[in-house]
């Protein structure tokens, strides 16, 4: 499972250009989450670049940084009485 509090979407890359003009300000892309889906089991983003008109061109490059966890049921079985519980612990 997804640990939600330790995952984040990471933009590596985002230029555009026209002519000699790579500022990335004509790109309007960038990377989120593909339909809204981040839950404990399923993440899906989506990266895209788009600049609007036919001369243009952009770039965008992203990435997902995130922790998985797993619970564990463990059980621990101790002799009765104080003195059994003081020594296996």
């Amino acid at each position: 499972m997804f640990d939600l509090l330790r995952v984040k979407l990471v933009e590596d890359k985002h230029t555009a250009y026209k002519d000699n003009d790579t500022s990335p300000g004509t790109n309007y892309g960038g990377i989120n989450w593909k339909d809204g889906v981040k839950t404990e089991r399923n993440i899906c983003i989506e990266v895209s670049a788009a600049t609007g008109c036919t001369e243009c061109g952009g770039h965008t490059e992203g990435h997902l940084e995130a922790w998985m966890v797993r619970t564990v049921d463990e059980e621990k079985t101790f002799a009765e009485g104080p003195r059994a519980m003081a020594e296996s612990g």
